[in-house]
């Protein structure tokens, strides 16, 4: 019988722990559905059955299959299709004229460099990252790392793509340190950028023992 709460999961002493934090197992849900999973799920299936051996190296796992319907059968294949060709040369008509006059075609670079920022200016852009990076200073040896990450921006500010971390370490430490860096650039954009700003990948380096200090 359904009911209707009034109460909050944490009142009721519910909460959802960190993923560094002590915990005594792990739950998988075992990839098989071929209408999701490429290649019948069987890649996917060779890199879950490589996570949870190296899970189990250091605590218990478990998986969860669907259970199969009573009476199934294999799924039989779609029967093939034959699909008319696409001539996409027809499609896009007879080549225009090239009016750029010397100019660079889209997706070309020209002779010309953009400007990069300078010192501070990406001091002035890393002040808007800060307010946004909250780290667990707890942690052992979070007040003690650096963490170097490139970032495209646009000429307006917008981050384009996934900023890249520079030397990425597997230790739980770093790696909580570095998602909140990521967090806190995505919280940021678009990032207020100087007069006449172009698109370029702007470098930040973060030091945690500034903002553990500052606590």
């Amino acid at each position: 019988m359904s009911e209707v709460l009034d109460t909050t999961p944490r009142a009721d002493g519910f909460r959802m722990p960190a993923e560094w934090e002590p915990h005594i197992g792990c739950w998988m849900m075992w990839p098989e559905r071929s209408d999701n999973w490429r290649g019948g799920a069987k890649p996917a299936q060779h890199a879950f059955a490589a996570g949870a051996a190296a899970i189990a190296q250091g605590r218990p796992g478990a998986g969860c299959p669907s259970p199969a319907p009573v009476g199934s059968g294999p799924a039989r294949p779609a029967p093939k299709r034959n699909e008319p060709s696409l001539d996409l040369d027809a499609l896009a008509g007879p080549t225009r004229p090239n009016n750029n006059r010397g100019r660079p075609a889209t997706g070309q670079q020209g002779s010309g460099t953009a400007s990069r920022a300078t010192g501070p200016q990406l001091a002035a852009l890393a002040g808007q990252v800060n307010p946004h990076w909250n780290l667990n200073c707890d942690l052992p040896g979070m007040d003690a790392m650096t963490i170097r990450v490139t970032v495209r921006l646009t000429s307006d500010g917008q981050i384009v793509g996934s900023p890249r971390l520079e030397q990425p370490r597997n230790d739980a430490t770093w790696r909580a340190a570095s998602d909140a860096m990521l967090r806190a650039l995505r919280a940021a954009a678009p990032f207020n950028v100087p007069a006449g700003f172009q698109a370029q990948d702007v470098p930040f380096r973060f030091e945690t023992a500034r903002k553990c200090g500052n606590r």
